[in-house]
């Protein structure tokens, strides 16, 4: 289990200015294109393969990302790469029931009465959303300090994971984790892995187009409307540079020896939001 770096909770305070003064798909856009950029940079592969947004908000608005968000982002480009990096063997209880649970009794300021698993869900998404909720919504809506790590970068990590008895299933795990804190509700939400394979062969900019972050962020706004919703992730989706030159989304991708080289692996690292309504705070 890894800390989440300070930087994380600097980027949602960053798209906390963005999302007050333009669309969420829009800030979501600009916030994807400035990463995939800082990450190409960090790379040493040039940036040109990726073509700013011209003309309309997006035009004005990428510009102005890219100074609110690279530095924060570049920096948690650098952790996801020293977590990996460690070469420190990742254990089984990486990502258990058990080890999830014991640290939120110890974190969370609230009961928890519902419990959203996110399929997919990378810090991309838990970032806007998180800003969404609290900046435009006035909730209280906080990222845990702590985040799991998904060495393989699939479902069945942390689905294998769930205590007997229990399905060995993502839906299984929330069930369980509710269970665990109280919860009257649990449920899971497929959405963007659904999105991650229907679309994401076809490229990182028809991924970017398909995905309704505002729905997702309404959803869990209408989640957190009455009581504490927590929001996990069993993984993230990674952006690979393919070998001719292309840029697609997937989930999983070998980080050595496959065909393309992985520039962001979000699918490695699973997060955790809390939220609620500022009225019970």
């Amino acid at each position: 289990m890894g800390r989440l770096p300070a930087s994380a909770h600097n980027l949602v305070e960053r798209l906390g200015k963005l999302v007050a003064s333009y669309k969420l798909p829009d800030v979501y856009k600009a916030l994807h294109y400035v990463a995939v950029e800082t990450a190409l940079l960090h790379h040493g592969l040039g940036a040109a393969m990726v073509e700013p947004p011209k003309g309309g908000a997006l035009g004005t608005l990428v510009p102005l990302a890219r100074r609110e968000l690279k530095t924060p982002l570049m920096d948690v480009i650098l952790w996801m790469h020293r977590e990996l990096e460690r070469g420190i063997p990742f254990i089984v209880s990486e990502g258990s029931v058990e080890e999830l649970a014991g640290e939120l009794s110890r974190s969370v300021v609230r009961p928890v009465d519902a419990v959203v698993a996110h399929d997919g869900l990378s810090l991309f998404e838990f970032a806007v959303c998180a800003a969404y909720l609290r900046f435009r919504m006035g909730m209280h809506a906080v990222m845990a300090d702590f985040v799991f790590v998904n060495p393989p970068g699939v479902t069945r990590y942390v689905s294998a994971q769930a205590p007997q008895g229990e399905r060995q299933s993502l839906a299984g795990v929330a069930r369980a984790l509710a269970r665990k804190l109280n919860a009257k509700v649990y449920k899971r939400c497929g959405y963007v892995d659904w999105v991650v394979h229907e679309y994401g062969e076809g490229g990182w900019g028809s991924f970017v187009e398909r995905l309704d972050v505002e729905a997702i962020a309404k959803g869990l706004a209408g989640e957190a409307s009455s009581g504490c919703v927590l929001v996990f992730s069993d993984h993230g989706y990674d952006v690979v540079l393919g070998e001719e030159g292309g840029l697609y989304i997937t989930h999983g991708h070998k980080l050595e020896g496959g065909k393309g080289k992985v520039v962001l692996p979000l699918s490695r690292f699973s997060f955790v939001l809390v939220a609620f309504p500022a009225s019970l705070v």
